[in-house]
């Protein structure tokens, strides 16, 4: 990603620069021929600045649909480990509600258990 950031950095320095032009044109004090040759150094400064200005949303298209895809992929990851835990849940409220009901039978043993043990001393 950095070294992204540095190209897209050093193509916008690029394509800035690109865009400058002669600092004291004066079209009153040029001749026609100077004049036409200046137009046109301008005309293909600004063509070589509209083919980097096109490549620089080539590249930021393709970056975007890289990031789009990783997105897309991130959010299924994220269903399918939202899923995994609901299912880690519902063993759980199943595992809990086993291990009440083991109680209870336990519970319900060990009364029973008693009431023998009271009836065996009751008979001795």
């Amino acid at each position: 990603q950095e070294l992204d950031k540095a190209n897209s950095n050093a193509e916008r320095r690029e394509l800035r620069a690109g865009a400058k032009t002669k600092e004291h044109f004066d079209p009153q004090k040029e001749t026609g021929h100077e004049i036409i040759e200046e137009g046109k150094r301008v005309q293909v400064q600004s063509a070589e600045a509209l083919a980097r200005a096109g490549k620089l949303v080539a590249d930021m298209e393709e970056i975007a649909a890289d990031t789009n895809v990783a997105l897309r992929s991130q959010t299924e990851q994220m269903k399918n480990t939202h899923a995994d835990v609901e299912n880690v849940n519902q063993g759980l409220r199943r595992a809990d509600k086993m291990v009440k009901d083991i109680g209870k039978r336990l519970a319900t043993d060990k009364m029973i258990m008693c009431m023998i043990l009271v009836m065996v001393l009751l008979i001795v």
